[in-house]
Protein backbone atom coordinates (compact mmCIF):
# COMPACT_ATOMS: atom_id res chain seq x y z
CA UNK A 1 0.00 0.00 0.00
CA UNK A 2 1.46 3.64 -0.57
CA UNK A 3 0.75 6.77 -2.75
CA UNK A 4 -0.95 6.53 -5.89
CA UNK A 5 0.29 10.04 -7.53
CA UNK A 6 0.05 10.59 -11.58
CA UNK A 7 -0.90 6.88 -11.77
CA UNK A 8 2.53 6.02 -10.36
CA UNK A 9 2.84 4.28 -6.87
CA UNK A 10 5.25 5.25 -3.76
CA UNK A 11 5.71 3.61 -0.50
CA UNK A 12 5.02 5.39 2.39
CA UNK A 13 8.74 4.78 3.75
CA UNK A 14 10.10 6.09 0.10
CA UNK A 15 8.74 9.36 0.79
CA UNK A 16 12.11 10.92 0.04
CA UNK A 17 11.61 10.03 -3.48
CA UNK A 18 8.65 12.19 -4.07
CA UNK A 19 9.28 15.28 -6.39
CA UNK A 20 8.93 18.69 -4.51
CA UNK A 21 6.95 20.39 -7.46
CA UNK A 22 4.29 20.70 -8.30
CA UNK A 23 3.84 22.67 -5.05
CA UNK A 24 1.25 20.08 -4.31
CA UNK A 25 3.07 16.81 -4.29
CA UNK A 26 5.70 19.09 -2.50
CA UNK A 27 3.26 19.54 0.46
CA UNK A 28 2.46 15.91 0.90
CA UNK A 29 6.35 15.16 1.17
CA UNK A 30 6.83 17.67 3.83
CA UNK A 31 4.29 15.75 5.91
CA UNK A 32 5.69 12.80 5.16
CA UNK A 33 9.18 14.20 6.48
CA UNK A 34 7.18 15.39 9.12
CA UNK A 35 6.04 12.34 10.54
CA UNK A 36 9.17 10.27 9.22
CA UNK A 37 11.65 12.65 10.81
CA UNK A 38 10.29 15.43 12.79
CA UNK A 39 8.13 13.55 15.36
CA UNK A 40 6.15 16.39 15.77
CA UNK A 41 3.61 17.70 13.49
CA UNK A 42 2.34 21.28 13.07
CA UNK A 43 -0.61 23.09 11.52
CA UNK A 44 -2.08 26.56 11.27
CA UNK A 45 -5.79 27.02 11.45
CA UNK A 46 -7.80 29.13 8.94
CA UNK A 47 -7.90 32.37 10.69
CA UNK A 48 -11.31 32.99 9.42
CA UNK A 49 -12.34 33.52 12.91
CA UNK A 50 -9.74 35.52 14.41
CA UNK A 51 -5.37 35.98 13.20
CA UNK A 52 -4.47 31.80 12.20
CA UNK A 53 -2.50 30.14 15.23
CA UNK A 54 -0.05 27.49 14.67
CA UNK A 55 -1.04 23.93 16.88
CA UNK A 56 2.11 21.09 16.99
CA UNK A 57 0.92 17.71 17.95
CA UNK A 58 3.19 14.55 18.41
CA UNK A 59 2.27 10.87 17.10
CA UNK A 60 0.83 9.45 19.55
CA UNK A 61 -2.07 12.15 19.71
CA UNK A 62 -2.18 11.47 15.84
CA UNK A 63 -2.39 7.81 15.91
CA UNK A 64 -5.80 7.83 18.48
CA UNK A 65 -7.27 10.27 16.57
CA UNK A 66 -6.62 8.25 13.37
CA UNK A 67 -7.39 5.06 14.81
CA UNK A 68 -10.40 6.58 15.72
CA UNK A 69 -11.88 7.25 12.49
CA UNK A 70 -11.01 4.07 11.19
CA UNK A 71 -12.95 2.34 13.99
CA UNK A 72 -16.05 4.49 13.17
CA UNK A 73 -16.07 3.71 9.41
CA UNK A 74 -14.33 0.52 9.66
CA UNK A 75 -11.80 0.82 7.42
CA UNK A 76 -9.18 -1.81 6.81
CA UNK A 77 -6.03 -2.05 5.68
CA UNK A 78 -7.76 -2.56 2.07
CA UNK A 79 -9.03 0.97 2.13
CA UNK A 80 -8.56 2.80 -0.91
CA UNK A 81 -8.96 6.70 -0.25
CA UNK A 82 -8.61 9.63 -1.95
CA UNK A 83 -6.80 12.65 -0.95
CA UNK A 84 -7.90 15.83 -2.52
CA UNK A 85 -7.69 18.15 0.18
CA UNK A 86 -4.31 20.45 0.95
CA UNK A 87 -1.19 18.64 2.53
CA UNK A 88 0.04 21.54 4.51
CA UNK A 89 -3.28 22.27 6.29
CA UNK A 90 -4.82 19.39 9.34
CA UNK A 91 -7.80 18.13 6.93
CA UNK A 92 -5.29 16.89 4.35
CA UNK A 93 -2.85 15.81 6.90
CA UNK A 94 -4.57 13.72 8.80
CA UNK A 95 -5.95 11.80 5.78
CA UNK A 96 -2.33 11.17 4.68
CA UNK A 97 -1.74 10.00 8.31
CA UNK A 98 -4.71 8.04 8.39
CA UNK A 99 -3.68 5.81 5.33
CA UNK A 100 0.15 5.60 6.32
CA UNK A 101 -1.32 4.21 9.87
CA UNK A 102 -4.06 2.26 8.34
CA UNK A 103 -1.94 0.77 5.43
CA UNK A 104 -4.58 2.46 3.01
CA UNK A 105 -4.05 3.02 -0.97
CA UNK A 106 -4.07 6.64 -1.39
CA UNK A 107 -5.12 8.08 -4.69
CA UNK A 108 -3.77 11.78 -4.31
CA UNK A 109 -4.73 14.49 -6.79
CA UNK A 110 -5.00 18.35 -6.69
CA UNK A 111 -6.58 19.83 -4.41
CA UNK A 112 -9.00 21.60 -6.30
CA UNK A 113 -12.67 23.19 -6.19
CA UNK A 114 -13.62 20.15 -8.68
CA UNK A 115 -11.37 17.21 -7.21
CA UNK A 116 -10.61 14.48 -10.03
CA UNK A 117 -12.42 11.22 -8.38
CA UNK A 118 -11.33 8.49 -11.63
CA UNK A 119 -11.42 5.79 -9.63
CA UNK A 120 -14.04 4.05 -6.54
CA UNK A 121 -12.78 4.68 -3.24
CA UNK A 122 -14.06 3.46 0.04
CA UNK A 123 -12.88 7.18 1.99
CA UNK A 124 -13.16 10.49 0.79
CA UNK A 125 -12.98 14.11 2.32
CA UNK A 126 -13.71 17.16 0.91
CA UNK A 127 -15.42 20.63 1.59
CA UNK A 128 -18.55 21.70 0.87
CA UNK A 129 -17.19 23.86 -2.01
CA UNK A 130 -15.84 21.02 -3.70
CA UNK A 131 -18.77 18.52 -2.84
CA UNK A 132 -21.56 20.92 -4.80
CA UNK A 133 -19.28 21.74 -7.87
CA UNK A 134 -18.45 17.48 -8.08
CA UNK A 135 -22.68 17.05 -8.10
CA UNK A 136 -23.10 19.90 -9.99
CA UNK A 137 -20.28 19.20 -12.85
CA UNK A 138 -19.27 15.58 -12.68
CA UNK A 139 -22.14 13.48 -10.23
CA UNK A 140 -21.16 10.18 -11.91
CA UNK A 141 -17.84 10.93 -10.32
CA UNK A 142 -19.31 10.78 -6.76
CA UNK A 143 -20.77 7.62 -7.43
CA UNK A 144 -16.75 6.79 -7.40
CA UNK A 145 -16.92 7.21 -3.81
CA UNK A 146 -18.55 5.42 -1.40
CA UNK A 147 -18.09 6.93 1.91
CA UNK A 148 -17.85 10.72 2.38
CA UNK A 149 -16.79 13.24 4.72
CA UNK A 150 -17.33 16.71 4.26
CA UNK A 151 -15.62 19.56 6.42
CA UNK A 152 -14.59 22.48 7.05
CA UNK A 153 -17.50 24.96 6.48
CA UNK A 154 -21.23 23.98 7.38
CA UNK A 155 -23.15 21.51 4.93
CA UNK A 156 -26.31 24.31 4.01
CA UNK A 157 -29.60 22.33 3.46
CA UNK A 158 -29.79 22.70 -0.14
CA UNK A 159 -26.06 20.67 -0.50
CA UNK A 160 -27.54 17.89 1.92
CA UNK A 161 -30.62 17.81 -0.58
CA UNK A 162 -28.19 17.38 -3.75
CA UNK A 163 -26.31 14.84 -1.47
CA UNK A 164 -29.47 12.42 -1.47
CA UNK A 165 -29.42 12.39 -5.01
CA UNK A 166 -26.18 10.22 -5.04
CA UNK A 167 -25.65 6.80 -3.84
CA UNK A 168 -22.72 8.05 -1.55
CA UNK A 169 -22.69 7.66 2.41
CA UNK A 170 -22.22 11.20 3.89
CA UNK A 171 -21.43 12.33 6.96
CA UNK A 172 -20.34 16.45 8.00
CA UNK A 173 -17.89 17.11 10.45
CA UNK A 174 -17.49 19.10 13.43
CA UNK A 175 -13.93 19.50 14.77
CA UNK A 176 -11.33 22.28 14.34
CA UNK A 177 -7.33 22.43 14.25
CA UNK A 178 -7.34 22.45 17.96
CA UNK A 179 -8.87 18.40 17.79
CA UNK A 180 -6.65 17.39 15.42
CA UNK A 181 -9.49 16.10 13.45
CA UNK A 182 -13.00 15.84 14.02
CA UNK A 183 -15.04 14.73 16.95
CA UNK A 184 -18.36 14.28 16.03
CA UNK A 185 -20.58 13.49 12.85
CA UNK A 186 -23.62 14.34 11.66
CA UNK A 187 -25.34 11.54 9.19
CA UNK A 188 -26.43 13.37 5.73
CA UNK A 189 -26.84 10.48 3.40
CA UNK A 190 -28.82 8.19 3.81
CA UNK A 191 -31.51 9.11 6.39
CA UNK A 192 -30.35 12.79 7.48
CA UNK A 193 -30.15 13.26 10.71
CA UNK A 194 -30.34 16.92 12.69
CA UNK A 195 -27.62 16.30 15.25
CA UNK A 196 -24.00 15.85 15.47
CA UNK A 197 -22.90 12.78 17.70
CA UNK A 198 -19.51 12.92 19.29
CA UNK A 199 -17.23 9.98 18.30
CA UNK A 200 -16.29 7.17 21.41
CA UNK A 201 -14.35 8.03 23.79
CA UNK A 202 -15.10 12.42 23.21
CA UNK A 203 -16.78 14.16 26.11
CA UNK A 204 -19.21 17.12 25.60
CA UNK A 205 -20.66 19.60 27.91
CA UNK A 206 -21.52 23.42 27.33
CA UNK A 207 -20.72 26.42 29.64
CA UNK A 208 -22.63 29.33 30.71
CA UNK A 209 -23.10 30.85 27.21
CA UNK A 210 -23.71 27.46 25.60
CA UNK A 211 -21.07 26.96 23.74
CA UNK A 212 -19.35 23.57 23.65
CA UNK A 213 -16.70 22.01 25.74
CA UNK A 214 -15.09 19.41 23.68
CA UNK A 215 -12.51 16.77 26.01
CA UNK A 216 -10.95 14.15 24.01
CA UNK A 217 -8.35 11.75 25.26
CA UNK A 218 -5.86 12.88 23.22
CA UNK A 219 -6.18 16.73 23.69
CA UNK A 220 -7.37 17.21 26.24
CA UNK A 221 -10.31 19.57 27.24
CA UNK A 222 -11.50 22.78 24.67
CA UNK A 223 -13.46 25.14 25.32
CA UNK A 224 -15.32 26.05 21.51
CA UNK A 225 -17.22 29.74 21.21
CA UNK A 226 -19.56 27.19 18.74
CA UNK A 227 -23.77 27.83 20.53
CA UNK A 228 -24.91 24.36 20.44
CA UNK A 229 -27.87 23.05 22.14
CA UNK A 230 -27.28 19.99 24.17
CA UNK A 231 -29.85 17.23 23.23
CA UNK A 232 -27.65 14.68 25.23
CA UNK A 233 -24.50 13.84 26.35
CA UNK A 234 -23.63 12.38 23.05
CA UNK A 235 -25.63 14.27 20.70
CA UNK A 236 -25.69 18.31 19.99
CA UNK A 237 -27.67 20.66 17.28
CA UNK A 238 -24.99 23.33 16.32
CA UNK A 239 -26.37 26.75 16.03
CA UNK A 240 -23.53 29.22 14.80
CA UNK A 241 -20.80 31.07 16.62
CA UNK A 242 -20.19 32.66 19.62
CA UNK A 243 -17.80 35.16 17.88
CA UNK A 244 -20.78 36.20 15.12
CA UNK A 245 -23.51 36.70 17.05
CA UNK A 246 -24.58 40.12 16.73
CA UNK A 247 -26.58 41.98 19.56
CA UNK A 248 -29.08 44.29 18.22
CA UNK A 249 -30.84 46.32 20.86
CA UNK A 250 -30.18 43.30 23.51
CA UNK A 251 -31.48 40.20 20.59
CA UNK A 252 -29.31 38.23 19.65
CA UNK A 253 -29.22 37.44 16.39
CA UNK A 254 -27.35 34.01 14.95
CA UNK A 255 -25.81 35.00 11.47
CA UNK A 256 -25.70 31.30 10.40
CA UNK A 257 -29.38 30.76 11.09
CA UNK A 258 -30.46 33.67 8.95
CA UNK A 259 -28.41 32.40 6.10
CA UNK A 260 -29.34 28.82 6.05
CA UNK A 261 -33.04 30.17 5.11
CA UNK A 262 -31.42 32.46 2.65
CA UNK A 263 -29.75 29.73 0.20
CA UNK A 264 -32.59 29.16 -1.64
CA UNK A 265 -33.07 32.73 -2.40
CA UNK A 266 -29.02 33.89 -3.48
CA UNK A 267 -27.49 31.89 -6.13
CA UNK A 268 -23.93 33.38 -5.45
CA UNK A 269 -21.58 34.17 -2.36
CA UNK A 270 -22.89 36.03 0.81
CA UNK A 271 -23.46 36.42 4.69
CA UNK A 272 -25.15 37.97 7.18
CA UNK A 273 -23.23 40.77 8.43
CA UNK A 274 -22.76 42.80 11.94
CA UNK A 275 -23.07 46.94 11.00
CA UNK A 276 -22.79 49.30 14.23
CA UNK A 277 -25.76 51.31 14.94
CA UNK A 278 -26.37 54.55 17.11
CA UNK A 279 -29.50 53.32 18.03
CA UNK A 280 -29.12 49.44 18.48
CA UNK A 281 -25.36 49.39 18.70
CA UNK A 282 -25.82 46.61 16.31
CA UNK A 283 -27.89 45.81 13.22
CA UNK A 284 -28.05 43.06 10.99
CA UNK A 285 -27.01 43.55 7.16
CA UNK A 286 -26.81 41.05 4.43
CA UNK A 287 -23.63 40.89 2.47
CA UNK A 288 -23.92 40.01 -1.64
CA UNK A 289 -21.13 39.68 -3.58
CA UNK A 290 -21.87 41.35 -6.88
CA UNK A 291 -21.36 44.75 -8.82
CA UNK A 292 -24.25 46.36 -8.28
CA UNK A 293 -27.56 46.33 -6.69
CA UNK A 294 -29.63 43.65 -7.90
CA UNK A 295 -33.57 45.06 -7.76
CA UNK A 296 -35.37 41.56 -8.40
CA UNK A 297 -33.31 39.91 -5.80
CA UNK A 298 -34.20 42.33 -2.77
CA UNK A 299 -37.67 42.27 -4.01
CA UNK A 300 -37.70 38.23 -3.13
CA UNK A 301 -34.88 38.81 -0.09
CA UNK A 302 -37.70 41.18 1.76
CA UNK A 303 -40.20 38.19 1.35
CA UNK A 304 -37.88 35.94 2.82
CA UNK A 305 -37.25 38.33 5.46
CA UNK A 306 -40.72 38.15 6.28
CA UNK A 307 -40.68 34.86 8.26
CA UNK A 308 -38.29 36.10 10.36
CA UNK A 309 -39.48 38.28 13.60
CA UNK A 310 -39.08 42.32 13.11
CA UNK A 311 -35.99 42.40 15.29
CA UNK A 312 -33.82 40.29 13.76
CA UNK A 313 -34.54 40.96 10.20
CA UNK A 314 -31.01 42.20 8.09
CA UNK A 315 -31.77 46.37 7.87
CA UNK A 316 -29.76 46.87 4.81
CA UNK A 317 -28.28 44.90 1.67
CA UNK A 318 -24.94 45.74 1.33
CA UNK A 319 -22.39 44.97 -2.41
CA UNK A 320 -19.39 44.28 -2.85
CA UNK A 321 -17.45 42.98 -5.65
CA UNK A 322 -15.79 39.75 -3.35
CA UNK A 323 -16.12 38.52 -0.78
CA UNK A 324 -13.04 38.08 1.52
CA UNK A 325 -12.45 33.61 2.19
CA UNK A 326 -9.88 31.61 3.47
CA UNK A 327 -9.60 27.60 2.87
CA UNK A 328 -13.06 28.57 1.80
CA UNK A 329 -14.60 30.10 5.26
CA UNK A 330 -16.04 33.74 5.08
CA UNK A 331 -14.18 36.16 6.87
CA UNK A 332 -16.46 38.72 8.32
CA UNK A 333 -16.22 42.19 8.17
CA UNK A 334 -17.77 44.81 11.05
CA UNK A 335 -19.21 47.12 9.18
CA UNK A 336 -19.64 51.03 10.34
Amino acid sequence: MGLIINHKHYPFEQWQTLPESPIWIGTIKSALREWYEDGEITSTTSGSTGNPKSFTFNKDQIEKSARQTAAFFQLTNQTKALLALPADKIGGKMMLYRALLGGWELYCTPPSGLPEVAQNVDFAALTPHQTLRLLNEMPEAMQNIKTLIIGGAPVTSALAQKIKNSSTTAFETYGMTETISHVALRRINPDEENSFTALEFIDITTDERGCLNVKTAYTGALQTNDIVTLINERQFIWKGRADFVINSGGVKIHPEEIESLLENYIKGHYYVGCKTDDTFGQIAVLVVEGHEKDTELETNLRLAFQTLPATKRPKEIIYVDQIATSNGKTIREIWS
